[in-house]
């Protein structure tokens, strides 16, 4: 009976363990990722203050005006947008960070072999259609 008592606190913290394991890793790709953002802002300011040098250096070496014309006015086409409603912004977002999850990891599914995700609690029909944006269908997943 202790062998058996042994074995399931020894499983118990393995899983432990790998949940760790896995927090820890996600950890490193979220500095990684953190650190290439850093990394590109640094890349644009100085872009931008080369763009402002030249702006300035432009200013500077400007020729006299010349004579104003008159130019035809241009017609102005103002389009329709039709405002997005929360959800539809939300869902937005979703969809432009679903390209960074690993499917690999948790496996992949499609709207075929979805399942009713409404049945875990806590989630509901809108937390539902976000999963489903991020690609996620299934309980396996």
């Amino acid at each position: 009976m202790k062998q058996k008592e042994t074995i399931r606190i020894i499983k118990k913290r393995i899983k432990k363990h790998v949940r760790m394991l896995a927090f820890y890793q996600n950890l490193l790709e979220l500095e990684k990722e953190k650190d290439d953002a850093e990394k590109a802002c640094k890349d644009c300011k100085k872009e931008l203050k080369k763009l402002k040098n030249k702006k300035s250096n432009k200013k500077k070496t400007k020729p006299k005006s010349k004579p104003k014309t008159k130019k035809p006015a241009k017609k102005v086409v103002k389009k329709v947008v039709k405002p997005l409603t929360k959800e539809e912004e939300v869902l937005k977002r979703i969809r432009e960070k679903a390209k960074a999850i690993n499917f690999d990891r948790i496996g992949k599914a499609d709207e075929k072999k979805k399942d009713d995700l409404k049945q875990i609690k806590g989630i509901g029909p809108f937390i539902e259609r976000k999963l489903n944006v991020l690609g996620i269908y299934t309980f396996k997943q």
